[in-house]
């Protein structure tokens, strides 16, 4: 009998559609296309000849199609295997047209709660942030399971807020409901597998024979590989790479949850990738230990952007959109590294919101410790940074009061620890930016005022702290500052701090030569006093102070090759050289110092493309 069924339905199907009137369409929908399986444990063992078990199915399907009015969906968590070779019944894939109908965005998700009459906002977020699983996406089915929760609440008379909702979640049951639920046609063995690969961002078959062989406890089978990735919890992310992943969700939950196998992965997986020197370690330690992964994070960043390695700097970033992090202090550091990376590559919107970010997060936390000096020098620190960048648009109002904050904040550790070298530092550092605002708005009194006062913080911090190469190379920056404001107004006093600047650079550079700030810093020195030698007819002087500019860039640049900074620097040196030596009548040297700026500015570009006054200077060397 159910060999004819099949026919004899499709056959009463089509008899129906010839009557009058006829239907313009009729749409078959099947639902829970794997209600075929058993809920048993014995889809592994019985291997391919389990999943024909909808062979009766498919013979209705093909004598379906035929039927030109008709339009038959099937609704799945799996994958249909009709195509597949050696089947009976096999329908061939031109006849079907699959569709991935996952997650719910955000817009579906929010309209969803309102037919379910949950409106209040903050509740709406808390709902949507427990089933998220990535941006815009929202799980539907952990996201009905959370309705549930707040409708039996409803009944109860209790309204929850947004801070009982997961607890309540948690209580009755709903993570193990949708875990089970996922779970539904897997056996012991094959779930085990999935707790440890779920410690994956993904996996394929060596990672797995990794697992396999690092976990003792949990039985991998070499066969599971191939029969676990079919499941519709698992996802193809690279198919020329054989790499597979977990859904989101279910990763999420076993690490909040503290699975003892999915832990045990992540402590194989770690020293995994770390003995590879591979970053994806940072991630596993990140579940292990939050804390310990921030500070890692930290380092290997701050050691990436000082080598100009911006591939690696961008797949940090990209892996610490996957951290968890529990401190506001930790989340201000995040950011505000972020922040000057941004601004580095001349991103400003970014940069200036990851600011205001770190910003907030240093505010959270002084609300609780409010005489912590660390948090008031990191927020000093970033309000500086912010005002650099506003100034750097132009917004000099902002950037005031930016300097302004920062300077409150060295005030207020000042008055509880006066002997930290580090705070007169960056407190005479905020000066200088002040003191390079005004004399952008030409007004040159207030501009030394501030340079003076600079230089006098950077004594006060040197007095504690000789030997510090970063506070004499920041010396020399403030110098170097006074040594242009003077340029143009006396220029003797000007020739004179430029040597200073000099000076300070070289002790910066005796107590740590690999200082790369510090070799920059001493070409923007001698760039400028060859600017100005060259003015004063000292051709001579101009001469040699070009070509040190040029060889401390050439220091620099060792280091750091792709320094976006350091790049535009030399090629502005090289330019001004040039025309130097094109004044003294020295065309074809002047056309070899053109020719090496041009290549200058097109390895900046490389780098970072989005840079216009690059792309001026370029396009007006090759004019030449």
């Amino acid at each position: 009998m159910i060999e004819a069924l099949p026919r004899l339905l499709a056959a009463d199907l089509q008899a129906a559609l010839q009557q009058d009137p006829k239907p313009a369409r009729l749409v078959l929908l099947f639902d829970t296309h794997e209600s075929f399986w058993q809920e048993s444990g014995d889809r592994q063992r019985a291997g391919d000849g389990y999943f024909q078990k909808d062979r009766w199915f498919r013979e209705l399907l093909l004598r379906l199609h035929a039927i030109p009015q008709l339009v038959v969906v099937v609704a799945g968590r799996e994958l249909p295997r009709w195509s597949e070779k050696g089947i009976k019944a096999r329908v061939s894939p031109e006849l079907l047209d699959v569709q991935d109908v996952e997650d719910f965005i955000e817009d579906d998700a929010r309209e969803y709660l309102e037919r379910a009459a949950i409106s209040e906002p903050s509740l709406q977020a808390s709902l949507l942030a427990l089933a998220r699983v990535g941006p815009d996406k929202i799980h539907p089915l952990y996201l009905g399971l959370s309705v549930d929760v707040v409708r039996a609440a409803r009944q109860r008379g209790e309204e929850l807020d947004s801070t009982k909702l997961a607890q309540e979640v948690e209580e009755q049951g709903k993570t193990a409901t949708l875990i089970q639920r996922l779970f539904r046609y897997v056996d012991e063995p094959t779930a085990e597998a999935v707790r440890a690969l779920a410690a994956c961002r993904s996996f394929d078959l060596a990672l797995y024979q990794h697992l396999q062989k690092h976990i003792a406890q949990v039985d991998l089978p070499e066969g599971i590989f191939k029969f676990l990735t079919r499941f519709s919890f698992v996802r193809l992310v690279d198919q020329a790479n054989g790499s597979y992943r977990i859904h989101d969700l279910l990763r999420r939950l076993f690490d909040e949850q503290t699975e003892d196998v999915t832990q045990k992965a992540h402590h194989v997986l770690r020293v995994y990738y770390q003995e590879q020197n591979n970053i994806e370690f940072l991630y596993h330690l990140n579940r292990l230990d939050w804390q310990e992964s921030v500070t890692f994070w930290l380092d290997i960043f701050e050691q990436a952007q000082r080598g100009s390695l911006y591939d690696l700097c961008r797949n940090l970033l990209n892996l610490r959109e996957q951290f968890w992090v529990m401190g506001d202090s930790e989340l201000g550091k995040l950011a505000q590294t972020e922040g000057e990376f941004c601004a580095a590559l001349a991103r400003y919107d970014r940069a200036e919101q990851k600011y205001k970010e770190a910003i907030a997060a240093y505010d959270r936390v002084l609300v609780q410790e409010p005489e912590n000096i660390f948090t008031h020098n990191n927020r000093g620190i970033t309000l500086s940074r912010l005002g650099d960048l506003q100034a750097g648009l132009a917004q000099e109002d902002l950037a005031f009061r930016s300097y302004q904050g920062a300077l409150a904040e060295f005030d207020q550790i000042l008055q509880q620890a006066p002997d930290l070298s580090q705070v007169y530092n960056n407190w005479g550092n905020v000066v200088k930016s002040l003191g390079d605002q005004k004399d952008r708005l030409t007004q040159a009194d207030l501009a030394l005022t501030f340079y003076q006062a600079a230089i006098a913080a950077h004594n006060e911090a040197l007095k504690r702290f000789p030997n510090d190469a970063y506070i004499h190379n920041n010396q020399g920056n403030v110098l170097r500052s006074l040594g242009d404001l003077q340029a143009h107004l006396a220029q003797e006093d000007a020739l004179i701090n430029y040597q200073a600047a000099i000076a300070a650079c070289d002790e910066a550079l005796k107590q740590s030569p690999d200082m790369i700030d510090a070799h920059n810093n001493r070409g923007n020195v001698f760039r400028n006093l060859g600017d100005l030698q060259a003015r004063l007819a000292r051709d001579d002087h101009a001469l040699i102070s070009y070509q040190a500019a040029i060889a401390a860039y050439d220091c620099a640049l060792k280091y750091a090759p792709n320094y976006i900074q350091f790049l535009n620097n030399q090629g502005q040196a090289l330019t001004h050289y040039g025309q130097f030596l094109e004044k003294l009548g020295g065309e074809d040297a002047a056309q070899t110092q053109y020719t090496r700026a041009i290549a200058i500015c097109t390895h900046s570009l490389a780098q970072l493309p989005e840079q216009p006054d690059i792309q001026q200077l370029k396009e007006w060397l090759e004019q030449r």
